[in-house]
């Protein structure tokens, strides 16, 4: 599941990114704007997914492996809360890629790297499997805190994502229903979940006619190069 993300999120990143170098040269304020809502926008969309297959786990675990692997449930509920720098760290390395910052993308990583083989021996030693889960969570965290703060800058970085709560407000009121009525059959559950998080998204006037008009030709973009790609691989 974590590979199937990390393709998508290669995959659209790099269908923008001619644009996004582009744009960067055309007009500094647009590309800045751009960025800030293609990254709205995949929190919108992914953490309804995050959410729901969290909620799942003890089901997808016995569907894909039995009942033999029961002990991973609580690994994939930390595990997949990856997908969001997962999503998002590709995306913001290729924005500094843009505005010809490659060295410091080169950076982060390292900083990353020397970060996580430390605190993966210990969370391990501590924690065994679900340590090495949270220390993989806990890395990527700090390369995303690292990207963001070079990208937007520390002020910018904090205002983002003060604006971003509202869409970690809207995604945690629908995981409290999920937990108060977790014994209730999963469809209605999670529609109703989902059904609460868009209604919520609009109170808070997340999207707008513009974003969505936007959202339809960046996912024409990204749809159009994973074709692309499926294509190469399967032919």
């Amino acid at each position: 599941m974590l590979n199937a993300g990390s393709v998508v999120a290669t995959s659209f990143t790099s269908a923008i990114f001619p644009y996004m170098s582009r744009l960067f040269e055309e007009s500094k304020v647009t590309f800045q704007k751009i960025n800030l809502q293609i990254m709205k926008y995949i929190l919108v969309i992914i953490l309804p997914g995050i959410i729901s297959i969290s909620y799942l786990a003890d089901w997808l675990i016995v569907l894909l492996y039995s009942d033999l692997y029961i002990d991973s449930i609580p690994v994939l509920k930390v595990l997949i809360w990856v997908v969001v720098p997962i999503f998002l760290n590709p995306y913001l390395s290729h924005i500094l890629f843009a505005r010809g910052e490659q060295r410091k993308a080169l950076l982060v990583a390292a900083l990353t790297l020397v970060f996580y083989i430390p605190i993966t021996f210990w969370f391990i030693s501590q924690w065994a499997a679900i340590g090495a889960a949270w220390a993989f969570l806990t890395a990527l965290s700090v390369a995303f805190g690292l990207y963001f703060v070079l990208v937007l800058g520390m002020k910018g970085a904090v205002q983002t994502l003060l604006n971003f709560g509202r869409i970690a407000f809207a995604a945690a009121c629908s995981a409290l229903l999920i937990t108060a009525l977790k014994d209730t059959h999963p469809v209605p559950l999670l529609g109703s979940a989902l059904v609460l998080y868009t209604l919520l998204l609009l109170l808070f006037r997340v999207p707008s006619p513009r974003d969505i008009g936007f959202i339809r030709e960046m996912a024409g973009r990204g749809i159009h190069q994973v074709g692309k790609i499926m294509g190469r691989v399967c032919f």
